[in-house]
């Protein structure tokens, strides 16, 4: 008994759905550097798995605060944002803690998300049948550049 061939299916997801230019990368490892002419600290470079066609979604709404429901004692200060990436089969799967950044958006797209980038929350969400990979995303709250 043959099994069901998604492969049209597949183009044509990729082609309505998947619009835009993404990266996921791995962090660069190792202690910030000293950079003599700038006077500043420099992290290590990322390094580049996958750059290509893709799209960031949200995932349902935004999970807001997580706070302590009790007066006097303080919010948190880390939100969690639930996104999802979807990105061709043909692709890498994206490692846990790798960072995804959109790079270009499709005419008419939100030209606020370029640049903008979220941490992998875990591999891919797995199936026998799929037309796209799609991996679960939390947006970086603060980027490397503001940490202390």
């Amino acid at each position: 008994m043959a099994g069901l061939d998604l492969t049209g299916v597949a183009r044509i997801v990729e082609d309505l759905l998947l619009l835009d230019t993404v990266r996921f990368s791995r962090p660069g490892t190792g202690a910030p550097v000293f950079d003599q002419e700038t006077g500043e600290y420099v992290y290590p470079q990322e390094e580049a798995v996958y750059e290509g066609r893709g799209a960031v979604q949200a995932s349902g709404t935004a999970d807001g605060l997580s706070s302590v429901p009790l007066a006097n004692l303080p919010w948190s200060d880390e939100t969690r944002s639930r996104y999802r990436l979807f990105t061709p089969l043909a692709a890498p799967v994206a490692e846990r803690d790798m960072l995804v950044t959109v790079l270009a958006v499709h005419p008419g797209g939100d030209i606020a998300l370029i640049g903008r980038q979220w941490r992998v929350t875990d591999p891919s969400i797995a199936g026998t049948l799929g037309a796209v990979r799609i991996t679960g995303l939390d947006q970086v709250q603060q980027t490397r550049e503001g940490r202390a």
